[in-house]
């Protein structure tokens, strides 16, 4: 989140203007929602969800955040080339409001040569966390150089812990994709 998207742009937590969090994340869609009066002082994110169900404006809320996040993963489509752009965390739950705005912003955002880059929205699950600390521990017990997060190559569980490249964006069985 700590991307640079808006030129002075909202203050972020990180001491610096106009990062993608200070803009998309949660927090601020809750920020922006109150200050336009569309959240009372004591709503949080669920109530906006919520209202977005009923409320252009909420809706809105969450389409914008949804577009500043499509154009900044285009930007990085853009930049590094992979093949497939994995979207996971909390947020996601929310996923088919930010959408609105994340399509057509990606689409419009990434170049012609990228377009066959695949974008897969993992569905949330609160024992998340604690699956992804678990595989790093276990990577660094079973082999793992302490440059990376993963396991080494030579390592007894390289095989096991290791990224399949060719199964990446097969996700769950509930993942969505959306291309370019």
């Amino acid at each position: 989140g700590h991307t640079l998207v808006i030129i002075d742009g909202p203050p972020c937590d990180c001491g610096r203007r106009g990062c993608l969090e200070a803009i998309a994340a949660e927090p601020a869609m809750v920020a922006q929602a109150r200050s336009r009066g569309i959240l009372g002082p004591d709503g949080g994110i669920d109530d906006l969800r919520l209202l977005a169900e009923d409320s252009e404006e909420a809706a809105a809320v969450f389409a914008t955040a949804g577009a500043h996040l499509g154009r900044a993963v285009a930007n990085l489509v853009n930049l590094l080339a992979p093949d497939a752009i994995v979207v996971a965390g909390e947020g996601v739950i929310a996923w088919p409001l930010l959408a609105e705005g994340f399509v057509p912003a990606f689409e419009a955002g990434i170049l012609d040569v990228h377009s066959d880059t695949t974008v897969i929205v993992e569905p949330w699950a609160d024992d998340a966390w604690a699956q992804g600390a678990a595989a790093l521990v276990l990577g660094w017990v079973l082999g793992a150089s302490p440059d990376t997060a993963g396991p080494s190559a030579s390592s007894p569980a390289g095989d096991l812990l290791a990224t399949d490249r060719d199964g990446l964006g097969q996700g769950g069985a509930d993942h969505e994709t959306v291309t370019a």
